[in-house]
């Protein structure tokens, strides 16, 4: 048995002349030789990696507040979208400003873009503001747009990815189809595919990509001060225009 080492708590039973193992047992940690101690923080309750807990001061493993980790990126990636923009903004910099594994974010939410359209939500018209009667349909297009623009914050990571849409081609595709998905397919199905349909609801669309870059991306003047019931009520007019006035292309030879 020469050269094995034994617990301590094991030492006191021994016979005189074996103490020196018991000082070995000491110097290595009051572990079994080879064997690595288990560390006084996983004896006291087995806690591993994780965030701290602010009301315990205690570690928290992950896997035992999962949505509460998954809450934390999303936050980070608001504040980050935001801030740098998409193009400049990296999966691993929001698993690091979250304080994640980066294969975790992307077992949360797959990719950077889906991770995006969650983080800032999407918008779509509204079903109501679309159906029932086209006479005035362009004054309720007109409050749900409103509603949406009024309420932002400088700082939406939406604003940072149109933005960004105008010198980085993976935002201006990620913008272009959530547009599409937002517009362009309820427009269409609202106003018909066939005959003036397509006219009208492009013009619409025109109307209110407009009206966005106008008010809210460039803030031109007068259009950024202008009161926005005065405003509402002017740009319902001429979403109805586009919806039911006459268009002179309809009357015009080929």
């Amino acid at each position: 048995m020469k050269g094995v080492l034994v617990p301590a708590r094991l030492s006191a039973t021994m016979p005189e002349g074996t103490g020196r193992h018991a000082g070995a047992v000491e110097a290595a940690g009051g572990g079994v030789a080879g064997l690595p101690d288990r560390g006084q923080g996983e004896r006291d309750g087995d806690q591993g990696e994780g965030d701290v807990d602010p009301e315990h001061g205690a570690r928290r493993l992950p896997s035992h507040d999962p949505e509460g980790r998954r809450a934390d990126v999303l936050s980070a990636a608001r504040r980050l979208f935001a801030k740098n923009g998409y193009a400049q903004t990296s999966v691993r910099a929001i698993a690091a400003e979250a304080d994640v594994n980066h294969a975790l974010v992307i077992t949360y939410f797959g990719g950077k873009e889906a991770l995006f359209m969650e983080a800032v939500g999407r918008f779509h018209i509204p079903h109501d503001a679309l159906e029932g009667s086209v006479e005035d349909m362009g004054a309720r297009i007109a409050r749900a747009y409103l509603e949406r623009w009024e309420s932002m914050a400088d700082d939406d990571p939406w604003l940072a990815l149109v933005r960004s849409s105008f010198s980085h081609e993976g935002s201006y595709q990620l913008l272009r189809s959530e547009l599409e998905a937002q517009q362009t397919v309820p427009l269409r199905h609202a106003l018909g595919s066939t005959g003036e349909g397509p006219l009208r609801s492009t013009m619409v669309e025109c109307l209110i990509a407009g009206m966005i870059m106008a008010r809210y991306i460039y803030r031109l003047e007068p259009a950024a001060s202008l009161p926005a019931p005065a405003f509402e009520v002017a740009f319902a007019h001429s979403l109805q225009q586009a919806i039911t006035g006459p268009h002179p292309a309809a009357d015009a030879q080929p």
